[in-house]
């Protein structure tokens, strides 16, 4: 393992890289980029001899690069480090390869295809695609997902994804995004699969009275008035304007002239199996 002149490592550990995330708004200080690599400012890493949170920061791989080739300097990175990006903006952010062609979806046990929308509670879509602007654009993705405060903690803007301030953590490694909570807990985790895939496995969240949590191959919806549906196994479901929608009343798959293909699953509503 590389060692500076000091024997500092180069492995920052998870206490520390959680510090800088959250000083630095979960992206680059300089341009509010969120796939980042760790920065030591004063001193740099060749002379440190400790990794200190207080002297250490957040750049993007364009930035870093920009420094490395003296076009951007220490002193503006620390300026910057004081107010970075991310909280001037209110969020970091980074953008999708979403692809050409309709993207395909996955949250827990629903795989999406052809689907304007993936997930609605209460006629508020949660996650939905839209078609491309122009012949030979992508797919536009757009996504929100709130806490039980009704406070938006990540959303996806037309393949821009976005980690709003007050997010306790959230850490990236190669296509995989995950969200924490102050207990340490997943509350978001995603894969992104170039160019045509979004992978939700972990999902724990509150919409207008509605809650959804998925845990890989499961998913659980309770209603504004207590109605609960649990879907576990392989349900596809194909074309139409929803995939999955959730009213106060009740749930519809695939609605609108959607087809839904049903593998290996159950689906139960309240305490009746319904289909599987």
């Amino acid at each position: 393992m590389t060692k500076n002149k000091h024997g500092l490592s180069r492995s920052i550990p998870e206490a520390t890289k959680r510090r800088i995330r959250q000083d630095s708004g979960f992206g680059c200080v300089i341009c509010a980029q969120a796939f980042t690599i760790f920065e030591h400012i004063f001193p740099e890493y060749a002379d440190a001899k400790k990794h200190d949170p207080k002297n250490m920061t957040l750049l993007c791989h364009q930035c870093a690069g920009k420094h490395t080739r003296k076009q951007l300097s220490k002193s503006t990175i620390w300026e910057t480090k004081k107010n970075p990006k991310p909280f001037q903006n209110g969020f970091s952010h980074e953008n999708l390869d979403i692809g050409i062609d309709s993207p395909l979806i996955e949250i827990g046990p629903i795989v999406a295809k052809n689907c304007k929308s993936v997930l609605s509670c209460g006629g508020v879509s949660l996650l939905s695609i839209s078609a491309p602007e122009k012949i030979g654009g992508p797919f536009r993705l757009s996504a929100i997902f709130k806490d039980i405060f009704g406070k938006i903690k990540f959303e996806i803007v037309e393949n821009e994804w976005r980690v709003h301030n007050g997010v306790f953590d959230i850490r990236v490694v190669a296509n995989r995004t995950t969200l924490l909570d102050s207990d340490n807990k997943t509350v978001l985790q995603f894969s992104i699969i170039p160019p045509n895939s979004l992978k939700i496995e972990i999902l724990n969240i509150t919409h207008n009275g509605f809650s959804v949590i998925c845990d890989h191959d499961q998913l659980w919806i309770e209603t504004l008035v207590g109605k609960r549906i649990f879907v576990r196994g392989d349900v596809t479901i194909e074309g139409g304007v929803t995939a999955l929608e959730c009213t106060e009343n009740g749930f519809l798959f695939g609605t609108q002239v959607g087809s839904v293909t049903i593998n290996s699953a159950s689906i139960i509503t309240q305490n009746s199996i319904v289909l599987g």
